[in-house]
């Protein structure tokens, strides 16, 4: 791999990462000023001569000249934002269905949400499956990869970017109706917030592992827009159908219960449109900090699903 980490806050961030895991703290931390992808240094180390180690290891990269999103989309990354990428190991025999990668986006929604609630107090939410808004603005996202392997045991790479600072979008990538990033204040302590999303995400992973079930409810809970929230969906043939939300489906889709009547599972996300109700835009109470974050403001009326049995389905 390339690229010599020179930020002056290189040596807070390492310690906050290798302190957010303090039984198992990662055997690897990277910080590069620039690299293409976070993604793809994981990848080329878990490939590498020392990749039966690197599982578990951080990467992270003050800006990104070639960042992903899903479905091929750029992920803008200009300096002052968040890039990080966990190299996860496979689960255990015992968790294999918990540890799957079709579980994978969840955990990292769910750890992406409570990493950012707990470090700057900004009640985010979880917008299906895993991008994280803002008072209806996305300003952080997840891209898991997996189906990759290395000395024979299957790996993902788990990245996350998250906007610490003002995106501009070139006039060319934006998209009618799609709003503009947001970003979360400047104030926020990029080495602290990195130090608990490695923090956040091992929790997650293990609550998948021990109740995927327990995970799907805590992700539900992040995600009020995935119930009774209006939405549009677009058709392969062009046309339009509109509904409400109505909870994760089977194999981890979004169930919408249509204005004309049955219910529809979606399963990309490029084919749906949530009519955004702003969400998130009080800070979250003292308890809420402490805890993670209960039902945000507007949701705490509603009442609870029931717990599921399975998991997603890839």
């Amino acid at each position: 791999m390339t690229g010599a980490p020179r930020s002056r806050f290189v040596g807070r961030l390492a310690k906050a990462v290798l302190r957010s895991a303090p039984d198992a703290p990662p055997p690897l931390v990277g910080v590069w000023s620039a690299a293409p992808s976070t993604n793809d240094l994981a990848k080329e180390a878990a490939r590498g001569p020392g990749g039966s180690v690197a599982r578990r290891s951080v990467f992270v990269a003050e800006r990104q000249t070639a960042g992903r999103g899903r479905h091929g989309r750029s992920w803008i990354s200009p300096p002052g934002g968040l890039y990080l990428s966990l190299l996860t190991p496979p689960p255990a025999d015992g968790e294999r269905d918990a540890g799957s990668p079709a579980i994978l986006p969840f955990v990292a929604g769910v750890a992406l949400a409570e990493a950012v609630r707990r470090e700057t107090g900004l009640g985010v939410v979880i917008r299906w499956p895993n991008d994280v808004d803002l008072e209806g603005r996305k300003v952080a996202g997840v891209l898991v990869e997996a189906g990759f392997r290395q000395g024979g045991a299957p790996l993902a790479v788990v990245g996350f970017g998250i906007n610490c600072a003002p995106v501009e979008v070139p006039p060319e990538e934006r998209e009618p109706g799609r709003p503009d990033p947001g970003w979360l204040p400047p104030e926020t302590d990029r080495a602290r917030l990195a130090g608990a999303l490695v923090a956040a995400f091992h929790k997650a992973f293990d609550l998948a592992c021990r109740s995927p079930a327990g995970l799907l409810e805590r992700w539900e809970r992040l995600s009020p827009s995935s119930f009774g929230q209006p939405c549009q969906l677009r058709l392969e043939d062009g046309s339009e159908l509109t509904g409400r939300t109505d909870g994760l489906g089977p194999g981890g889709g979004l169930t919408v219960a249509l204005d004309s009547g049955g219910r529809r599972v979606v399963f990309v996300s490029e084919t749906i449109r949530i009519i955004h109700s702003r969400h998130g835009a009080r800070p979250l109470s003292r308890w809420a900090r402490s805890t993670g974050g209960p039902v945000p403001p507007g949701r705490a009326g509603r009442a609870r699903r029931p717990p599921r049995d399975g998991t997603p389905a890839s």
